[in-house]
């Protein structure tokens, strides 16, 4: 204690030592008495749970929960809380109602070809025959092909 006497007052040599003395004697005895330099205080059982799901929510991953952590007011609490149980709520309602249908082993073929009631044109520029006429004609193999083909139809 006498260094940090000697300290103060070779700071301020020409103070009024008696009352200086008497608040820097209040500020170390405060120091004395203060609990976190004689170690770790033993917390409650509520204490330390309270401070590992504090520490578990600010660094977790989930959207909501870093929020809860970080609220200061029940009024913000309560309202991330609402919004995480309702996003759950309907994940797992979701996530249900998707495997209740993919497990119902529905076959459903449906063809629509949709030649139903369509209008042709009077005009068609399409031409399904990949192969124009004349040019298969001008080979004889081919022409060959054609006839034993023509003639295996009618």
């Amino acid at each position: 204690m006498s260094e940090v006497r000697n300290r103060k007052s070779s700071l301020k040599p020409d103070s009024d030592d008696s009352d200086s003395d008497g608040e820097f004697k209040e500020i170390i005895k405060d120091i004395e008495n203060d609990h976190w330099k004689d170690g770790p205080v033993d917390e409650t059982r509520w204490a330390k749970t309270k401070s590992a799901v504090h520490e578990w929510g600010m660094s977790c991953s989930w959207h909501g929960i870093p929020h809860m952590a970080q609220s200061l007011s029940w009024p913000t609490i309560l309202l991330w809380s609402t919004l995480l149980c309702i996003s759950a709520v309907g994940f797992v309602y979701l996530i249900t109602i998707t495997v209740k249908q993919y497990f119902s082993f529905q076959v459903l073929i449906d063809l629509n070809i949709g030649m139903d009631q369509s209008n042709f044109p009077s005009i068609t520029f399409c031409n399904s025959n990949p192969y124009k006429l004349s040019a298969v004609q001008a080979i004889p193999e081919l022409e060959a092909l054609l006839t034993v083909y023509s003639q295996a139809f009618t």
